[in-house]
């Protein structure tokens, strides 16, 4: 699906394998030297074919393709990445902080290993324990990262022409790399994963030392602050109004940690009692893992905060509140 957006910009609805979403929105824009791409979907040769239709459908073809840019390293997002540079030769940008994420991004039974290791500790039954140390296999569509040929930061000027930019926005927090794209000419904010229309995006756990929902916060808070308007998101219709929606999201986040200190007050709760009790009941596989990772990052943000404390016993997590006078 194709859809001219005005002031030289339009965008691109590509098909994805999952459930839900079921498609991702890529964003097109005219420049002086040719055309940029903001997010390419999953590779594969329909998926590929049907870009290519698009750029047709506008007056465009390949050639026309001046430089690539992802939103954040997922698959969704710049799966199809490798087989456009090859193709046309064009820039490839994402944030620089990517660069040293992709070898781990790229091993997923490593991933998926670690994972299942704090599905363990987290007093999961050993049925769910073992479907996650077996889900380990990469998915066909599941295609590599490769290095950003021109790695971009927070505030670097994408030029479209001598009188217009895309400013990079760094807002980590979904994925660690994340940026959006503010359209100098039109005020427009192109937000990837980081703002949804009706969903927050998912927050990942990725282990110690990683405060991902502390840092998707701090990125809602920027973006809530810029008085965003007309906002374009990586799934789903456009947002009318994106600082609001920001807003809404913030408060989402906030009744989600009120939720969980109300699990762990009565008693030490496990995080997998924590998911039980939060979320809704009868989560297919793939909704399962991301609900635990929200739980996880969830918790860990409490703890970091030092609202709730984890202590082990025989190899298995349990949280609880603090209390000062009692022995951990």
């Amino acid at each position: 699906m194709t859809h001219p957006l005005g002031d030289g910009i339009y965008r691109i609805t590509l098909p994805l394998p999952f459930p839900s979403p079921q498609s991702v929105n890529c964003y097109l824009f005219e420049g002086e030297k040719g055309l940029t791409l903001l997010d390419c979907g999953i590779d594969g040769v329909e998926e590929f074919e049907l870009l290519i239709r698009a750029l047709e459908g506008f007056g465009f073809g390949l050639p026309d393709l001046h430089r690539l840019v992802a939103s954040h390293l997922h698959v969704d997002h710049m799966g199809m990445a490798k087989r456009i540079i090859d193709t046309t030769g064009c820039d490839w940008l994402m944030h620089a902080s990517t660069i040293a994420e992709i070898p781990h991004y790229n091993d997923w039974g490593s991933r998926r290993d670690e994972l299942a290791r704090v599905v363990e500790a987290s007093g999961a039954p050993d049925e769910v324990v073992e479907r996650f140390r077996l889900e380990t296999l990469r998915p066909a569509w599941f295609s590599e990262a490769i290095r950003p040929t021109h790695p971009v930061g927070d505030g670097h000027k994408i030029p479209l022409s001598p009188t217009r930019h895309l400013e990079v926005i760094f807002t980590p927090g979904h994925q660690a790399n994340h940026l959006c794209l503010l359209d100098s000419r039109t005020g427009r904010l192109f937000s990837g994963d980081h703002v949804l229309p009706r969903i927050s995006p998912f927050i990942p756990y990725t282990g110690e030392g990683h405060d991902h929902l502390g840092a998707y916060l701090d990125s809602l808070e920027r973006i809530a602050g810029l008085d965003a308007r007309e906002t374009y998101p990586g799934h789903g219709p456009t947002i009318a109004r994106g600082s609001a929606r920001a807003h809404q999201i913030l408060l989402h986040h906030q009744r989600r940690l009120d939720a969980m200190l109300e699990v762990v007050a009565e008693c030490p709760r496990t995080p997998w009692h924590v998911m039980q009790a939060v979320f809704r009941p009868n989560l297919s596989s793939l909704e399962e893992r991301l609900a635990f990772q929200e739980t996880m990052a969830h918790l860990e943000y409490l703890r970091s905060r030092s609202r709730v404390e984890r202590v082990s016993r025989e190899g298995r997590w349990a949280y609880r509140i603090p209390d000062v006078g009692r022995e951990v």
